[in-house]
C-alpha cells in the first residue's frame, strides 16, 4: 500500500452522564480555571484529528457552550439515561463517511496529554498505511505506571460494532472480542485518572 496515503480519523467525546457517584455534574467542575470537560475537548481539538464530535444532554446550556467555544461538533442525545455505549453509538451516527478510523476519549480525563493522542494516530499511520481500507486495527494507549486505557482508536472496520453499543457497556467487549487486531502503544505519562467521585477531585486540585 501507498505509505504516503492520508488519513481520516475523529475524535468522540461522550459527555452526557449525570455523575452520579459525583452528586453533581462534574463535568463542569473546575480544574485550573477550567471545567474538566473543556481540558479534554481543547486537547483533543488541538490535536492533529480531523475533528471532534461531543455527545451531550439535549437540554444541557453549559455542556453545549463549552463544545462550541472548543470547535467541536455538537451531538445531542435525548436519552442520556441510556448510558455512555449509547453516547458513543449516537456519536458514530455523525462520523463522516470518509472517515477510516475513530477515536474515543472520556470527558473526565482533564489530565489528557496531546502527546497520547499523537502516539495512538502515529502508529495507526504505521499499520494503515501498510494495510487496506477494510484492516481491523484497535490502538490502545499503555501508560508508564502500568495503566491501560484511554484514548482508544477502532478502525473502519469495527464502526458498525460501535454503531450498536447500549447501556452503559462502551467499547472494552469489543476489544476482548478482537484481541488480535489490537497494539498498544507507550506512554510517557502517568494514566490520566478519571474523575468520578470528591476523592478524585480533591487529589486533582492538590495537583495543580
Amino acid at each position: 500500500m501507498d505509505s504516503n496515503r492520508s488519513f481520516e480519523v475523529y475524535g468522540i467525546v461522550p459527555a452526557s452522564g449525570f455523575s452520579r457517584r459525583m452528586g453533581r455534574q462534574k463535568l463542569l467542575l473546575s480544574w485550573k480555571n477550567k471545567p474538566l470537560l473543556e481540558h479534554v475537548l481543547r486537547t483533543a481539538n488541538n490535536s492533529s484529528l480531523n475533528g471532534v464530535l461531543t455527545v451531550i444532554p439535549a437540554d444541557d446550556e453549559e455542556r453545549k457552550k463549552l463544545a462550541l467555544q472548543t470547535n467541536s461538533k455538537v451531538i445531542y442525545n435525548k436519552n442520556p439515561e441510556k448510558g455512555i455505549g449509547f453516547s458513543l453509538a449516537l456519536g458514530m451516527m455523525h462520523i463522516p463517511k470518509t472517515a477510516d478510523a475513530v477515536m474515543i476519549f472520556l470527558g473526565d480525563q482533564p489530565e489528557l496529554k496531546q502527546d497520547d493522542i499523537q502516539i495512538v494516530l502515529n502508529r495507526f499511520n504505521e499499520i494503515y498505511s501498510e494495510s487496506n481500507d477494510q484492516s481491523k486495527i484497535i490502538v490502545q494507549t499503555h501508560y508508564i505506571n502500568g495503566k491501560i486505557g484511554h484514548p482508544i482508536l477502532f478502525s473502519k472496520p469495527f464502526f458498525s460494532e460501535l454503531s450498536l453499543l447500549d447501556g452503559d457497556q462502551g467499547g472494552n467487549h469489543i476489544i476482548h472480542s478482537n484481541i488480535q487486531y489490537l497494539t498498544r502503544v507507550n506512554s510517557i505519562y502517568r494514566y490520566p485518572p478519571d474523575i468520578d467521585t470528591i476523592k478524585d477531585y480533591d487529589c486533582l486540585l492538590n495537583r495543580q
